[in-house]
């Protein structure tokens, strides 16, 4: 089986770093060929937006971290010379679609992080792109490999949990007031950064909504002044869905998690990572526990080897175009962008 010859453009988002160790995991599978480093200046913009970690290194910098300094790096022009079979696009959210519109116009397949930035229509271009090259696009909403997701969207198709009537997901986590700050870089904050997740996930068991509404709030301990308490609720005729993401909950890592209520069963998950585990209710079973293997530090894996199928032909991708569409509009109304 031939390799596919990857390369990743940019280093600023925060998944970065795991995405590009994730795809080096498949020696079989994945020849990384280089990465495309953000300019100096780009680093410059990002430290001034008041939060450093990991993913805002410097070209010296990244010479000398794992995995970046396992692999040569380029520029743009030279990555799309290199014959590779497709990109990471891993940079900073708000050009992560015109990095990938590049990407697609030179008829490179794209896996591409998220959420799809704040501008619909510069998606939709991207969108119709991808389209009109018959390219795969991937958006990297990695729960939706979450094997417990899958097993409860394989019961609600089944019918096991009837009608839905109401969802609840929650994407929380205890951030220290720097990073909280820092999420002032984005419209909605919270709801933005993690809450696209969630967004994802009523997507995905629930479907399009009626309407939409925002709560984007500010927690100003320890003076932080950004939108770091958000919650959106999804308005549809059977029913309601709560999407909560908050920045500053004590242990919220723990209480991320997705419950499903329908009209014969109720379904949650929680936690969500890194041991998925479940709890499915029903008048007959009454509650019954689920668990799933550990995902660990595996939380790409499935999803960059469903990529690979796809670019190599072999499988379709289970979330069309239209579907990434409809779910970035889900996001910017949770966001009130739209």
């Amino acid at each position: 089986m031939k390799k596919l010859r990857v390369g990743q453009i940019g280093t600023l988002h925060d998944h970065s770093q795991g995405k590009l160790a994730c795809a080096a995991k498949f020696p079989d599978i994945f020849e990384i060929v280089g990465v495309v480093p953000d300019s100096d200046e780009k680093i410059a913009e990002a430290r001034a937006r008041g939060y450093e970690n990991f993913t805002y290194l410097t070209r010296e910098q990244l010479q000398k971290t794992k995995p970046f300094c396992d692999y040569p790096l380029m520029t743009e022009e030279q990555l799309f010379n290199s014959g590779c079979d497709l990109v990471l696009v891993e940079g900073f959210e708000y050009d992560l679609v015109p990095t990938a519109m590049r990407c697609i116009e030179n008829g490179i397949p794209v896996h591409m992080d998220k959420p799809a930035g704040r501008d619909l229509s510069e998606f939709e271009r991207l969108i119709e792109a991808a389209r009109r090259r018959s390219l795969p696009l991937q958006l990297a909403y990695m729960y939706r490999y979450n094997p417990a997701v899958i097993d409860c969207v394989r019961r609600i198709s089944r019918g096991e949990l009837g009608d839905i009537i109401n969802v609840a997901a929650v994407m929380n986590i205890e951030y220290d007031v720097t990073k909280r700050n820092w999420l002032n870089q984005f419209d909605a904050g919270m709801m933005f950064f993690l809450g696209c997740h969630m967004v994802d996930l009523v997507h995905l068991v629930y479907g399009v909504p009626e309407r939409i509404t925002p709560f984007l709030k500010v927690c100003p301990d320890g003076g932080n002044t950004s939108r770091d308490s958000t919650s959106a609720v999804f308005e549809y005729p059977s029913g309601i869905a709560f999407v909560q993401s908050n920045g500053n909950e004590v242990g919220g890592f723990q209480r991320r998690q997705l419950v499903v209520s329908g009209t014969r069963g109720t379904y949650e998950i929680r936690p969500l990572e890194w041991q998925p585990r479940a709890l499915l209710s029903t008048p007959v079973n009454h509650t019954v526990p689920l668990e799933f293997p550990s995902i660990g530090s595996s939380r790409y894996d499935a999803m960059l080897l469903d990529f690979a199928a796809m670019v190599r032909g072999e499988t379709e991708n289970r979330f069309s175009l239209d579907y990434e569409l409809d779910t970035q509009k889900m996001v910017l109304a949770a966001c009130g962008l739209i």
